[in-house]
């Protein structure tokens, strides 16, 4: 199976819950991930379909659930989903958390990297500014 850059053989811990390898390692973010793998975990991420939904008995029954449809989901990351002896299948939940825990430390890494870049820009702009009103023998309105 190959999608987005992900090979047969896990190596690490992400490919290995993204492919049902039992590997005990850190995940990538743990450990500096590579930047080629990055981008692929948001890929996969965009292509779950959250859904709404109410059971249709029990105490739970009259509450709203979240949640993915474990067939949808099972042809975005197939090592998520369980299926039993009867043919019903199940998300693993558990390592579902781990996935998107892992998707939401690449955003946040992202979105660091954006803000100190964009703190350097003003800066670069606001010395910029300086000269140019320096030059014209005016004080910057900022």
């Amino acid at each position: 199976w190959v999608r987005d850059g992900w090979q047969d053989g896990p190596t690490d811990a992400k490919e290995g819950a993204l492919r049902g390898g039992a590997r005990a390692r850190p995940l990538p973010s743990e450990q500096g991930s590579r930047e080629a793998d990055s981008p692929s975990i948001i890929h996969l991420m965009r292509a779950l379909r959250p859904v709404s939904f109410r059971l249709k008995a029990g105490p739970e029954a009259k509450y709203v659930k979240f949640g993915f449809i474990a067939q949808e989901l099972e042809a975005v990351l197939p090592n998520l989903v369980r299926t039993s002896e009867d043919d019903t299948k199940a998300v693993a939940k558990q390592d579902l958390v781990a996935i998107l825990t892992l998707a939401l430390q690449h955003l946040q890494k992202e979105l660091l990297l954006q803000n100190r870049l964009i703190e350097e820009q003003v800066g670069q702009l606001d010395e910029l500014e300086h000269k140019v009103f320096a030059r014209m023998g005016m004080r910057s309105q900022r």
